[in-house]
């Protein structure tokens, strides 16, 4: 009997989840953001086991919306090229959970094709763990996105919440 109990703990513990991702790319001149949000995330190796979490959380690269559709069209097909590339994989390393802190966490992100060490500040609330962080979409193979006057900036803002 206990062995059954611990193992509907461990399924409950790393049962899959469903979270929210967002960015903000600013744009030069720097009277513009670009908004991407509506990114859906999920997980199937979700854990929060020992007062850590950690998992592998992917992030279809279709489902952000910027809220222009030539924009998201551009997004999509020119610079992430979800046809190729349709997930955004970050592999997150154990973090403690401890509600009301921020700490820092580091994982490795698997986006265009190229995988690379990231690093970010997650902040633990009652209810979720908001992660959020920085990505040089240069050093993934991205072109930085131009258009017209405007050129993006080659870092992108990400954040990234997920119910605890």
């Amino acid at each position: 009997m206990r062995e059954l109990f611990v193992g509907i703990l461990l399924i409950l513990n790393m049962a899959a989840i469903k979270g929210t991702a967002d960015f903000v790319a600013k744009a030069n001149p720097g009277f513009l953001e670009i908004n991407g949000k509506g990114g859906v995330v999920r997980s199937d190796d979700f854990s929060q086991a020992g007062g850590k979490i950690s998992g592998t959380f992917k992030v279809k690269g279709e489902s952000f919306d910027t809220g222009m559709d030539t924009r998201n069209e551009h997004m999509r097909e020119k610079y992430l090229e979800v046809e190729k590339y349709p997930d955004i994989i970050f592999k997150l390393d154990p973090v403690l959970i401890a509600a009301g802190t921020s700490k820092a966490f580091t994982g490795m992100l698997d986006l265009h094709g190229k995988k690379g060490k990231v690093s970010g500040i997650v902040t633990f609330t009652s209810a979720n763990a908001v992660a959020s962080f920085s990505v040089d979409v240069t050093s993934f193979g991205i072109a930085v996105p131009t258009y017209k006057l405007l050129t993006v900036a080659k870092n992108v803002d990400i954040k990234v919440t997920i119910p605890l």
